[in-house]
């Protein structure tokens, strides 16, 4: 209105004058405004860490079922667990190699980064979301209480990623909830491989943060070994 009152009536002339800059946003790793790309490649992971961590309570707990955990792990508890770890490693390795090559080989998604880390680092997120859950199975010991523990862990998975909210702002509690998850730390090394290829010393940081889920895996260590050697009635019990 300045501009067209001190001299340039027409408002398609005054307009450029008012705003000579003007703003043009261009997404720089998803140039095509793709939503699902955006979500999916999130929510993909968010279910696969559930669906680990709810699998061995329930694998755990057919064990316990059948003939109890006493005579499963029997007289090589660590054994038994590892033996008992290893099928469901692979299987859920599989799952994570299926939806990345759907999204990025089968979709054509951009893919920027280097293959062999993001498989490695879903390697790491797999067992540390086994070792989660065991955890809950072992402190339990009852295959309800369990799930329902794995599915208050789980679930909001995707909401503390960092991909719908900023990790930036969210409150201390929710941080410190998120920092327990696998799957937000993978994540970030997906994002940082797919979308900006960037060097191994940037994923560093977060494949440390999934080798200390290795730390509570001597809980379970030492949970079965001071199971295989209760007696029977006080299994029977809980």
């Amino acid at each position: 209105m300045k501009t067209m009152s001190s001299g340039t009536p027409v408002l398609s002339m005054a307009l450029p004058r008012a705003t000579p800059i003007g703003n043009q946003i261009i997404p720089l790793f998803n140039v095509n405004k793709n939503y699902a790309q955006f979500l999916v490649s999130a929510i993909l992971p968010a279910i696969w860490q559930i669906l680990l961590v709810a699998s061995i309570v329930l694998s755990l707990a057919a064990e316990q079922r059948k003939n109890g955990l006493k005579e499963w792990l029997g007289n090589a508890p660590i054994k038994a667990v590892i033996a008992k770890y290893i099928p469901l490693t692979l299987i859920f390795w599989l799952h994570g190699l299926l939806f990345l090559w759907a999204m990025y080989v089968l979709l054509g998604w951009p893919m920027h980064g280097n293959w062999t880390l993001l498989i490695f680092a879903q390697f790491l997120t797999v067992c540390a979301s086994l070792i989660a859950g065991s955890i809950f199975f072992f402190i339990t010991l009852d295959a309800t209480r369990g799930l329902s523990f794995a599915a208050a862990y789980a679930a909001p998975g995707l909401a503390f990623m960092g991909i719908t909210f900023p990790v930036t702002d969210m409150t201390l509690p929710a941080r410190i909830w998120r920092s327990f998850l696998p799957i937000s730390h993978y994540i970030k090394i997906q994002l940082t491989q797919v979308n900006y290829g960037a060097p191994l010393q940037t994923a560093i940081p977060y494949l440390q943060h999934l080798l200390l889920f290795f730390i509570p895996l001597l809980f379970v260590f030492y949970k079965v070994k001071q199971l295989s050697t209760a007696i029977p009635d006080t299994e029977e019990k809980q």
